[in-house]
């Protein structure tokens, strides 16, 4: 029951975050499953509190959940642009340093849930 708890708050942030900005398709999706795995792994490793709804507090999920997101959700600094800056700076070098960490902290992420599920049994 905490996997359908975890999906639907995570699928009801990714869907405001698809509403309410000019997001594209494919990052909501990234987005979903980092915040999906993120409150699975809360509900494994933080102490439930709050009332339950279909045998599950739904607080720390929440929580956790607002908190990502809001993480997720902070835009990157600015380049600093100068004309010296300009000509070394390559958009695909960010791109990739992105990508590594996407795939690191997802790898972190399901880690974190499958210790969580096992330490749970």
């Amino acid at each position: 029951m905490e996997v359908i708890a975890s999906f639907f708050i995570a699928l009801t942030i990714s869907l405001i975050v698809l509403l309410g900005g000019r997001n594209s398709f494919a990052s909501v999706i990234v987005f979903f499953l980092i915040l999906f795995l993120a409150v699975l792994s809360g509900y494994y490793w933080i102490v439930p509190f709050g009332p339950l709804f279909w045998g599950v507090a739904w607080m720390p999920l929440f929580f956790v959940g607002i908190i990502c997101a809001f993480f997720l959700l902070i835009p990157p600094p600015s380049p600093k642009k100068s004309i010296n800056d300009m000509k070394a700076f390559n958009i695909s070098s960010g791109s990739a340093g992105t990508s590594i960490f996407t795939w690191l902290l997802l790898l972190l992420l399901i880690i974190a849930v499958l210790t969580g599920f096992y330490f749970s049994l």
